[in-house]
């Protein structure tokens, strides 16, 4: 989705948010891209993780499935990661549609640092890791009780209603819609389902309805079975190819 983000508000917002509480904080878009992070670096356990390109991926899997949960619930959500961190996410909404996602997490409700570090070592054993530095570096990570993660949580849902009455991060609406119709009309050979395009502009179905509804009544589908067949009409009337190739050209 193209988002309209404010870097600098967003910025002195997000760092005054990490004074407070000293949590990293994350904005997600709703395909769950990484837009903006605050610190920009990992905790340095964190860092060691992402270093490794197959736990990389565990780690961003790991965020897109609290993102999914976050916006299957529509609120607010506490997960416990891959390696055993806690997270939480709330959902970034503009009107009725989940633009992205405001995470902070790489911490742990876990208060004794033996405990964490073996519930940690044990969910990781299998992983191509320097087990001895892991150890070190996963006791570097800050413990925070459920009654102040909890506060934490009520902090970030209230910046949640600030972005989006300020328009901090904003769906920028008629670029995307404009760019959707462009693809659609240059494309109409290609795939056009509904999730080929959710793909290629990185927005979910939902957030797709919203920015159409509009602009193509009766749904999608119908509008590009339209535009295909006014092609069609147009190649018969103006060449000499075949009903096959002219078919083919436009999608059928």
């Amino acid at each position: 989705m193209l988002l309209d983000v404010d870097i600098a508000k967003l910025t002195k917002l997000v760092k005054s948010f990490y004074k407070l509480t000293k949590t990293r904080m994350v904005i997600y878009d709703d395909a769950f891209n990484e837009i903006f992070c605050y610190p920009e670096n990992h905790t340095v356990f964190c860092s060691m993780m992402n270093d490794n390109e197959n736990i990389h991926k565990l780690c961003n899997h790991s965020a897109k499935i609290l993102c999914q949960m976050c916006r299957d619930r529509g609120s607010l959500v506490t997960y416990t990661c891959h390696a055993g961190l806690t997270e939480v996410a709330a959902p970034l909404k503009e009107g009725d549609v989940t633009i992205g996602y405001i995470m902070f997490g790489q911490i742990t409700n876990i208060k004794d640092k033996e405990k964490f570090a073996q519930k940690a070592k044990d969910r990781c054993k299998n992983y191509e890791l320097d087990f001895d530095e892991f150890d070190k570096k996963i006791r570097t990570i800050h413990y925070k009780s459920n009654e102040q993660i909890e506060a934490v949580s009520e902090i970030m849902s209230a910046f949640t209603s600030y972005i989006y009455l300020k328009k901090i991060v904003s769906m920028k609406r008629e670029e995307t819609l404009t760019e959707i119709i462009d693809y659609i009309d240059e494309n109409l050979s290609a795939d056009l389902s509904v999730r080929s395009i959710c793909e290629r502009f990185s927005i979910s179905k939902t957030t797709l309805y919203e920015i159409i509804k509009d602009s193509m009544p009766g749904g999608i589908a119908k509008n590009i079975k339209l535009k295909r067949i006014e092609k069609a009409k147009e190649l018969i009337k103006n060449t000499d190819k075949s009903i096959e190739e002219i078919s083919g050209l436009v999608g059928f």
